[in-house]
């Protein structure tokens, strides 16, 4: 909303979420979001767990190929330990940024709530958006993910110092 107030965003951009904690597999209701929106942002959060079967790698995923099974555009968020970026390699676009402390309700509801918040996960919006830059390299390198947790050492899919430069459309 606030990059909608700075006349950075159209003010005819609607934003909806979808909060898919603990579900493992893509649901009806997340279909009938992602196939009504013109472009679909998933945030992945992974921890040290990152086998297939923990829901914060199941249901991503799952989302993921649904969308692109059904031709959704689609933006991948890593945060946290984004060390699954590997996993959607094919999404539309792919960025990650450490840290998961995200955005509370009342701070989307109120652009101007003094509640505390992390500040990657609102920086990697603005940029998905448009409303900023960014820089950066990846500090380590992100081997293939395999869907026991294990990272296949030798299929590197972004390697160390990989990493892009996104300028801001206003």
């Amino acid at each position: 909303k606030r990059l909608q107030l700075e006349g950075k965003l159209p003010q005819n951009v609607i934003f909806d979420s979808y909060i898919y904690n603990d579900k493992n597999e893509i649901t009806a209701d997340a279909m009938e979001k992602m196939k009504a929106a013109d472009y679909v942002i998933l945030l992945t959060e992974t921890e040290s767990n990152m086998s297939a079967r923990n829901w914060y790698v199941s249901f991503p995923k799952s989302a993921y190929k649904y969308a692109k099974a059904e031709g959704i555009k689609l933006i991948v968020l890593s945060t946290y330990m984004p060390y699954d970026a590997s996993l959607y390699n094919e999404a539309d676009a792919l960025l990650v940024c450490y840290c998961a402390k995200g955005v509370s309700k009342e701070l989307i509801e109120n652009v101007n709530s003094q509640v505390a918040y992390g500040v990657n996960i609102p920086a990697a919006f603005e940029v998905i958006l448009g409303g900023a830059s960014c820089n950066g390299k990846l500090p380590i390198e992100i081997p293939q993910l395999e869907d026991d947790g294990a990272f296949d050492l030798g299929k590197v899919v972004y390697p160390f110092g990989a990493g892009i430069e996104v300028k801001a459309k206003n």
